[in-house]
């Protein structure tokens, strides 16, 4: 293995392998000056708000298969010339959806089964891999091949905040017109 930025990939030849544990997401620009949310709940926060664009008149950011391949690029969750079609464009909109339907469940609002059913959908792709270690943290990676792992990661994301109690912390506005993960 070696590292480029901060993450781990496989040397010549090998698999480029993603770890949530070393992932990067870029500062976002939040509502009201608020602080991202620390860590790996940093990317699961930037891609439920991608419903705006806060630099664009709140438009929504996924508007095609480009936007979500430029978006997922940009944070090394997918290989820039990855093809992505319109059945992709829904399964991220559905993923994105359910996560923010999570979100507002943490917000003190009903849970909307119909949004998490089509969440679940959306995951239904191969798994990560586990990497135990006996003095570091354990690490979830995935091969960086494809949108099924993107989704795969982001949901790691959130799996590992319920383990460790951190997602009640991250929620969604509930006003009529909001729904910002903060």
């Amino acid at each position: 293995m070696v590292t480029v930025g901060r993450r781990e990939v496989a040397e010549a030849g090998g698999p480029v392998q993603l770890g949530l544990s070393s992932l990067v997401c870029p500062d976002e620009r939040q509502v009201g000056g608020r602080r991202p949310a620390p860590g790996d709940l940093a990317l699961v926060q930037a891609f439920v708000n991608t419903s705006w664009n806060l630099d664009d008149g709140n438009r929504e950011r996924f508007t095609s298969p480009e936007a979500i391949r430029a978006w997922l690029a940009e944070r090394g969750l997918l290989e820039p010339g990855t093809e992505l079609g319109e059945r992709d464009l829904t399964r991220v909109l559905d993923a994105r959806t359910g996560l923010r339907a999570m979100l507002f469940v943490n917000n003190g609002a009903p849970v909307d089964s119909e949004a998490i059913d089509r969440l679940d959908d959306a995951l239904r792709v191969p798994g990560p891999t586990v990497h135990l270690h006996p003095s570091q943290r354990p690490d979830f990676r995935i091969r960086r091949d494809g949108l099924d792992q993107a989704l795969a990661l982001i949901a790691m994301g959130v799996a590992v905040a319920q383990l460790d109690g951190r997602w009640p912390r991250l929620k969604a506005c509930g006003g009529i017109d909001c729904g910002w993960a903060f």
